[in-house]
Order: C-alpha cells, then sequence, then structure tokens
C-alpha cells in the first residue's frame, strides 16, 4: 500500500474481488486476460497473488469483462493502492456509488413519492430483509 493512511476493511482487497470474480465469471482466466487487454495471462495469477499491482488503465476492461460495475472496481483499487486519494476523491465529490447503488436509491425516491423518508429501526429491518434475500440465487 503506497499511502500511510490505512485503507476501508469493509472493501475487499484488489486480490479478493479479482479472484472472487474470476471465479464467478466462469471463464478461463487465459481468456479473461487476453479480452481485457494484458499482454501476459500470468498477470493476472501476479495480481490475485499480490506479486503485481493491476494497472490502473486495466481497470473498467477488465470490469467490462468480468461483468462488474467499473466506479465499484475503481473505488476497491483505490481503497487497496491510494486509500488518501480515495477519502479526498470521496470527501470532494462524494461517495462513490455503483449503476447498481443508483438504480436502488431511484427505486426509493419513485417508491415514496420523493418525500425523503426517515431510516428508522422498522425500515432498516425490512430492507435488510430484502437485500438478504435479493443476494441469493
Amino acid at each position: 500500500m503506497a499511502d500511510n493512511q490505512a485503507r476501508n476493511h469493509s472493501l475487499p482487497s484488489v486480490q479478493d474481488y479479482l479472484t472472487k470474480q474470476i471465479e464467478l465469471s466462469g471463464a478461463p482466466q487465459r481468456q479473461i486476460a487476453k479480452d481485457a487487454g494484458f499482454s501476459s495471462p500470468q498477470m493476472l495469477s501476479m495480481i490475485k497473488k499480490g506479486d503485481a499491482r493491476l494497472p490502473m488503465d486495466k481497470i473498467e476492461p477488465l470490469a467490462i469483462v468480468l461483468g462488474v460495475d467499473p466506479a465499484r472496481f475503481m473505488q476497491i483499487w483505490f481503497n487497496d493502492y491510494h486509500p488518501f486519494y480515495l477519502r479526498l476523491i470521496e470527501r470532494s465529490l462524494g461517495a462513490t456509488m455503483t449503476d447498481n447503488e443508483r438504480e436502488i436509491l431511484s427505486f426509493i425516491r419513485e417508491a415514496s413519492g420523493n418525500t425523503d423518508p426517515r431510516l428508522n429501526e422498522d425500515v432498516k429491518h425490512d430492507l435488510t430483509k430484502a437485500f438478504r434475500r435479493a443476494d441469493q440465487p
């Protein structure tokens, strides 16, 4: 980690995220590397082991190949390699949101009639149950 500021441990590391997403994709790692524009298929193995860093310019192509949100992948990348800059960006521009999070927020606004409802314990409980169900296959 290049920065002297600690990373946010609620986010996965690049290594863990990449490993999981490659596994979930079901595609051969060699093909993923080729499709994302890596010159060497071994580069993904090196990144997963922590022997190399994911180049910033490969975040978006790799996210597209893996079918994950590029903004989320970039947030994880910054958190892992440059946590100071992630905090600076989020303080200046606001928290990073994925396309899914934007869709959820838009639905909440629509469902509430744009009334800006408060998040009380009952609503938290109901949302927690709903999101847990949404994550199940």
